[in-house]
């Protein structure tokens, strides 16, 4: 029994290492849908990003370039797909309480 645990959890990582589309599920399962465990994620998660973007306009640097420099730390991909969809709105020129509203990211943090 126990070694057909650990198989399974073999299996699972080898498809989150090779599958894009497999790593976006779970890391959106991980991010949204587990009761407690989610919320804690993202908040580890944000406080490192908004941590650096914080240090970042501190030292002289536009919103755009310090949320660009600091989506890097994400590896989760599917709150890099937020930000990075917050970064091209701002791109494209809309307000920075637009693109927070349309990527649904001030829904995760509540």
């Amino acid at each position: 029994m126990l070694s057909l645990i650990f198989l399974f959890i073999f299996i699972i990582v080898l498809f989150y290492k090779k599958s894009s589309s497999f790593r976006y599920k779970i890391d959106k399962i991980l991010a949204k849908d587990i009761f407690i465990i989610s919320s804690l994620y993202r908040i580890k998660n944000l406080y490192i990003f908004f941590l650096v973007v914080e240090i970042l306009l501190k030292s002289k640097y536009e919103f755009l370039d310090a949320v660009s420099k600091s989506k890097v730390l994400l590896n989760n991909k599917y709150l890099f797909d937020r930000i990075t969809q917050i970064e091209n709105l701002l791109k494209s020129g809309k307000s920075i309480s637009f693109a927070f509203e349309s990527s649904n990211f001030l829904m995760m943090l509540l």
